[in-house]
């Protein structure tokens, strides 16, 4: 039971989590983060419950949760260079 209320909020959070990234991209990059940290820990104790670890599904969650933390940062510092070019400063 708690697994199917975990997917239901999925289907709220998931665009939710896209919207922000175009509105408020600091709160977008956030909430994608935890979203799949979230999903692959849950997904975790499932792969183990049912040893597939090898599983295609699994790996490419894991892959994104990669991704998602390694550009995460660059995302984030790169609003702040962009503030920059938006509003030079007059010498």
């Amino acid at each position: 039971m708690a697994s199917r209320i975990f997917w239901a909020a999925l289907t709220f959070f998931d665009p939710l989590a896209a919207l922000l990234l175009f509105i408020k991209p600091r709160a977008g990059i956030v909430l994608t983060a935890v979203i799949i940290l979230v999903d692959v820990a849950h997904n975790t104790f499932y792969v183990a419950l049912k040893r597939q670890w090898l599983e295609p599904f699994y790996l490419s969650q894991v892959a994104f949760l990669v991704v998602v933390f390694l550009l995460s940062p660059i995302a984030w510092n790169g609003l702040i260079r962009g503030v920059a070019f938006t509003h030079p400063v007059r010498v």
